[in-house]
């Protein structure tokens, strides 16, 4: 019953909209050692893309998942759910008809890298008769650079990349399911 209000709802707002805008964010943070040097590296890309409604009807099939019957099939498959815990094939089927009904009119890419090298320098001393004294420096070398670009056309698809099924979100999932099954 929620799921026939939640459309309605939704149906009332589609027809409300002239324009959609999308925004989105992916990132990517990693450590590597060169030398026995630390350096850490972090990636951010941002997205603002809006598009004109060109076909309403269109846009609002899409919106409720009726357009795409690859993303019907595979939403009707036992387990699918599950192997979206690793690859999540789901959320790609579906975005490839993002745009159903939708016309791109601007966006914009912003991009940031970052690049630290945290290191300490020891420097040893004598200090008389007493022994060594030592002496260490920490320094922390940075370089961070961000481009924007205006976008002439929508960004590209990518394809799905494993990911950690560990996340809480899906432990606890698994963990009801199990508690459900043996009910």
């Amino acid at each position: 019953m929620s799921d026939i209000f939640s459309t309605l709802e939704l149906l009332a707002q589609q027809s409300q909209k002239d324009t959609v805008t999308v925004r989105g964010r992916g990132k990517k943070e990693s450590i590597v050692f060169v030398n026995g040097v630390e350096i850490r590296t972090f990636a951010q890309t941002r997205f603002v893309v809006e598009y004109e409604v060109s076909n309403e009807f269109l846009a609002t099939l899409n919106s409720i998942g009726l357009v795409n019957p690859a993303e019907i099939a595979w939403e009707s498959l036992p387990w699918s759910f599950v192997v979206d815990w690793f690859l999540p094939i789901g959320n790609w089927i579906h975005s490839l008809n993002n745009c159903t009904g939708l016309v791109f009119s601007r966006g914009v890419q912003s991009d940031t890298k970052l690049v630290e090298i945290p290191f300490t320098v020891l420097n040893t001393s004598t200090a008389g008769s007493d022994g060594t004294v030592n002496i260490s420096s920490q320094f922390h070398c940075a370089e961070r650079k961000k481009t924007r670009v205006f976008l002439t056309e929508p960004p590209s698809l990518m394809l799905p990349q494993f990911k950690n099924p560990l996340s809480v979100y899906h432990v606890l999932e698994a963990v009801a399911l199990i508690v459900q099954r043996f009910r």
